[in-house]
Order: structure tokens, then C-alpha cells, then sequence
């Protein structure tokens, strides 16, 4: 009876997934080494990478195709091979997030050519999309971000998912890169120019302490009535990139469902609850709350376990309506690796989560550590 009450208190652990990069899947005989080393280490479920840089890694009708698997569909290959093995796909999609490097995009189908006007401007009123190779290099974010509130982006980016699903046996589709890359971009003319009809407020102007603090309560604390209009107009600005983030969630969630209504939606998101509201437009709480998500992965990467331990508290307190898959770090530098072990102990552990997702498989591939360590941990 003992026994029956721990198990009933601690969580399920039914997902043990894995993130597998677009990388991975470029040599041939890459979908059945990837799915035999996961089935190996005990996992069940990996979160495969199959549109990055607004690349598509499947013959797309919608995306270029990475001109690193030309005449194959890893998707298919790897879908029909995990499915063998027992082992569930989800279908990773950087979401908004469409260039990262330095250089331009080779396909002159790129949305980077057909499409200029959808990339993010900065608080200085620059198309980040016209950026120099100087200004992309101190590009404070990960790289060329598609503006949320247009809805010719919102659109494109539930095509993509709609594409998916209709033509792969998929057991879902995962949002990643799924917000803004900080408070200081989004800053399009138009859509300034609409909020300032409405609000009496140009938000380019919205003092840099009114960005940075933490989300709307602060407002009643600020020492002086400037900060006090500042952040509340602020907050009224970043209400707009929320919800258009939030839209697109719902969006996809709608139309997938519709297509299949057996595919779970999920989303790498930030740890962090409060940063990822008021910086990145990330307001993973509400999404669950309005049972937007069937799993929600919080990317809580640290080697102190402490810290993941806090993360562990944010994330769960007040969970509803997703399971809750937390995601580990394993590419930290350190000698034991006993980090990894740990927090993967205080997942299980935990009564409020449903198991774990690693980041990444290529660190797994390469540390024969590491893979004991996950090994030995799902095979108790």
C-alpha cells in the first residue's frame, strides 16, 4: 500500500524524449542510427528538427529544402523507423526565428528574398532584415526573428504545421523559437503608428528601466509618476506582441487538430515565466490555461542543480492542462556529469511533471557518459 502511495505521488515520467537537431539527420543512414541509439538509452520520444533557418529537411511545397538532404525525406525515413522501434515523433519547427547566419540564404525561394517586409524592426526603426554583417554580428538574439503580428506571418507558419501533419504519420508538432528574441525588437512603423492612435504613446520611446523590470505589479511600485506611465504603457505594448504569439499557438493548435486530433501540440519555452512574458512575448501560463498545449517543455539548462531546482518550482506552480516535460542540459563541461543524473532524479521525483526531454542527441552521441547515465536512469 506504501508502495501504491509513492508511485501515486511521484510523476508519471511517461515522456523520455530527446531533441534532435536538423544536423543529425543529413547523412543517409542517419534515421536508423539515431532511432537505435534512443531506443538503446531507454528514451521513448524525440523531438526531431525538421524546419530550421526556413529550411524544410521533407520535400515542402511551402519552404525551400535544405540542399543537404536533396532526394530523400529524412522526416519520412526516421517517422517510419522510430514507429518500428515504439519510439513517438514529434515534428520540431522553429516557429519565427527564419536566419541565423552571417551570410544570406542561398534559395531565392527563401522567405528572406519573397518576403522582407515580415521580419522584425528594431528600436532604432531598422528591418532587421537589412541588417550589415557588422550590426547582424552584435544582434543581440538569435538571428533574423518573422514579425507575430502580421497575420500573413501567422498564416505562413500554421501552413507549415498544416503541411506537416497532413502528410506525415507525425504524434505531434513542436513550437520552438516561439516569441520574440527580446524587449527591443517588434518596433514595425505600422503597427507603432496603429498603437499610438490608440494609446497616445510611441513605445520607441519607452524608457530602457521600463522594459526590463519584472511584469505589471512593479508598475504600482515605481518612485516617480514618469516610470509609472512608462511601464504601464510598455506593458500595454508587450500585450500586443503576447497575443499575437499566443494567436499563432492557437491557430496551428486549430487547424493540426482539425487534420488530426491525435497529434499533441508542444513547445520548447522558456524557464523563466516572468522574463518570458515581459521580454520575449512567451506567455507559456496562459497558453496552458486555455489548454492551447498537450505538453509544455521548459528548456531549464544549468549545470547547478539548484538552479534547475528552482526552475523546477516556477514551472510547475500552478500547472494545468499540459503535462509538463522538463528540458535538461546535457553540454555543460563538466568532469562528472553528475549534474544530469540529478536533475534528472528530481523530475521523477516531482508529483507535478511527466517526464524529461534532453538537450541535445549529438552530445548524447558523443559521450559514452552520458548515455549511461540515461541509460542506467530509465532502465530502474
Amino acid at each position: 500500500m506504501l508502495k501504491l502511495l509513492l508511485l501515486l505521488l511521484m510523476g508519471t515520467m511517461n515522456v523520455k524524449g530527446v531533441w534532435i537537431t536538423a544536423r543529425q539527420l543529413r547523412p543517409p543512414d542517419a534515421p536508423r542510427e539515431i532511432v537505435k541509439n534512443v531506443k538503446e538509452m531507454g528514451l521513448n520520444a524525440i523531438f526531431v528538427q525538421v524546419v530550421v533557418g526556413g529550411y524544410a529537411y521533407y520535400p515542402s511545397k511551402i519552404l525551400p529544402v535544405s540542399e543537404y538532404i536533396k532526394g530523400r525525406d529524412p522526416l519520412k525515413e526516421i517517422v517510419e523507423e522510430a514507429h518500428k522501434n515504439g519510439i513517438k515523433v514529434h515534428a520540431w519547427v522553429n516557429s519565427v526565428l527564419f536566419w541565423s547566419l552571417r551570410t544570406p540564404p542561398k534559395d531565392s525561394n527563401h522567405v528572406y528574398y519573397k518576403h522582407p517586409d515580415w521580419f522584425l524592426y528594431d528600436d532604432n526603426g531598422t528591418n532587421t532584415r537589412y541588417y550589415t554583417k557588422e550590426q547582424f554580428i552584435r544582434l543581440s538574439a538569435d538571428g533574423l526573428f518573422l514579425e507575430p503580428r502580421k497575420k500573413e506571418v501567422r498564416d505562413f507558419i500554421t501552413s507549415i504545421f498544416e503541411e506537416i501533419v497532413s502528410n506525415y504519420d507525425v504524434d505531434g508538432v513542436h513550437f520552438d523559437f516561439i516569441r520574440y528574441p527580446g524587449y527591443n525588437y517588434g518596433y514595425d512603423p505600422e503597427i507603432r503608428e496603429d498603437f499610438e492612435a490608440q494609446n497616445h504613446y510611441d513605445p520607441i520611446y519607452s524608457p530602457y528601466i521600463s522594459r526590463i523590470k519584472s511584469p505589471h505589479w512593479n508598475t504600482l511600485r515605481a518612485k516617480n509618476l514618469y516610470e509609472r506611465y512608462a511601464e504601464y504603457k510598455f506593458k500595454l505594448w508587450n500585450e500586443t506582441r503576447v497575443e499575437a504569439v499566443k494567436q499563432i499557438v492557437a491557430q496551428v493548435r486549430e487547424r493540426v487538430k482539425a487534420i488530426n486530433p491525435e497529434v499533441e501540440i508542444s513547445a520548447a519555452v522558456f524557464a523563466n515565466v516572468g522574463s518570458a512574458y515581459l521580454q520575449l512575448g512567451q506567455d507559456w501560463r496562459t497558453w496552458n490555461e486555455d489548454g492551447l498545449l498537450d505538453l509544455t517543455v521548459p528548456m531549464a539548462y544549468t549545470p547547478y542543480v539548484n538552479t534547475f531546482e528552482k526552475y523546477l518550482r516556477y514551472c510547475t506552480a500552478g500547472k494545468k492542462n499540459s503535462k509538463l516535460l522538463m528540458g535538461i542540459g546535457v553540454w555543460f563541461d563538466t568532469l562528472s556529469k553528475d549534474y544530469v543524473k540529478k536533475e534528472l532524479e528530481l523530475v521523477k521525483d516531482s508529483k507535478d511533471t511527466d517526464g524529461f526531454v534532453i538537450f541535445a542527441y549529438v552530445h548524447l552521441k558523443n559521450d559514452k557518459k552520458l548515455r549511461k547515465i540515461v541509460k542506467e536512469f530509465t532502465s530502474k
